[in-house]
């Protein structure tokens, strides 16, 4: 992975702080996308990640819980134990 070059910029008066264009356009950042800036006060670094919001309705499929479901059905998946059912033999398995 190649090292983005460092590059300066001021903060204005109202605190905002440009990120430079080769910036921006090496990580994908477009115009309105959300950024979460995090700082350590021992060291004096800021950190910038790009962040995605997720609407409220499918919040639930980003908790911890449902990824460890998620990531486990995938190992399923990879190692063939899974079983391949029409929807009536579905239905039939669910009514005995």
């Amino acid at each position: 992975m190649n090292k983005i070059p460092d590059a300066y910029a001021r903060i204005d008066s109202r605190g905002s702080i440009t990120i430079p264009a080769a910036i921006r356009a090496a990580l994908g950042l477009h115009p309105g996308e959300q950024v979460r800036i995090g700082a350590e006060p021992d060291t004096g670094i800021i950190t910038i990640h790009p962040q995605v919001s997720v609407d409220r309705e499918q919040a639930w499929f980003w908790t911890p819980e449902w990824q460890e479901a998620e990531r486990k059905a995938d190992k399923d998946i990879a190692t063939g134990r899974i079983k391949r059912m029409s929807s009536q033999s579905i239905i039939k398995e669910m009514e005995s």
